[in-house]
């Protein structure tokens, strides 16, 4: 793969989460000119680089490469970030929020 597909991979990947490349570039620890660097296909990006990448994304490195098939690029966008927010609820308050959702779900 190289450079410039990457980038394009990467591309991809942020628009399937709706990040704009700043949101994406804090995400993963980048600064945003570096990660727009990658983006663009500027950049070879190491090995160290892409385990960052796909540790932050909460893929594998197959995943990362397009190989399988990344939860990210098929969830909305919306819930990818939703999701992100309840795994920062305490553990002991989530079956509660599991609760509230199950009622608005009803609502419909």
């Amino acid at each position: 793969m190289t450079a410039k597909q990457f980038g394009e991979r990467l591309y991809r990947l942020r628009r399937g989460l709706a990040f704009t490349q700043a949101e994406m570039a804090k995400k993963i620890g980048f600064s945003t000119q570096y990660y727009g660097n990658l983006e663009n296909g500027n950049k070879n990006p190491t090995l160290r680089t892409l385990v960052v990448i796909s540790e932050g994304l909460g893929i594998s490195l197959s995943e990362l490469f397009g190989e399988g098939d990344p939860r990210i690029t098929e969830m909305d966008g919306t819930m990818y970030k939703a999701m992100s927010e309840i795994e920062r609820i305490r553990p002991e308050h989530r079956d509660r929020f599991v609760e509230v959702i199950k009622i608005f779900a009803e609502m419909q």
